[in-house]
């Protein structure tokens, strides 16, 4: 998966001259391009090869360049957490799921993935360990497994 941050300098404002910043993701043929929600710079304070936002010299007035870049890199973590979801779940990335997350209306449940219980989870990580832990590692994992299916965590308080 690439995730490439750019400007659509075919919409720059006639006004403002800012541009939106866009992002293009491909992934094994799919590709989505949208643009940031609210991110909008001037040509001249756009490094393409760092795809960042330059900080504003001293004489010049504020570009928001902080927040902006911090969009952006909240935009890459969040595109490729659910892309990272949707790889080891063996799930198919869609179209719909991508534009959701750039246009930040996902809300964290329309793209949440099924749960595994803890104890689901122990017995993958045990069957995927046996061919390289010795016996005796495979012997205390099943029984820390077992403490913990006997356990009753809905009881449990904090003190």
């Amino acid at each position: 998966m690439n995730v490439t941050f750019y400007l659509r300098k075919e919409k720059k404002s006639k006004k403002t001259g800012l541009i939106p910043v866009a992002v293009l993701v491909t992934d094994n043929g799919l590709i989505v391009r949208k643009n940031l929600p609210g991110v909008k710079v001037l040509a001249s304070n756009w490094d393409s090869s760092l795809q960042r936002i330059i900080p504003n010299k001293k004489n010049e007035d504020y570009n928001n360049s902080i927040e902006f870049n911090s969009s952006i890199d909240e935009m890459y973590y969040n595109i490729k957490e659910v892309w990272r979801k949707h790889f080891l779940l063996k799930k198919l990335l869609t179209k719909e799921v991508l534009i959701q997350t750039i246009e930040g209306t996902d809300e964290k449940t329309n793209h949440k993935l099924e749960q595994e219980s803890v104890i689901e989870y122990f017995d993958k990580f045990i069957n995927l360990n046996k061919n390289y832990r010795a016996v005796q590692t495979i012997k205390g994992y099943v029984t820390c497994k077992n403490s913990i299916n006997g356990c009753d965590i809905k009881s449990w308080t904090l003190s």
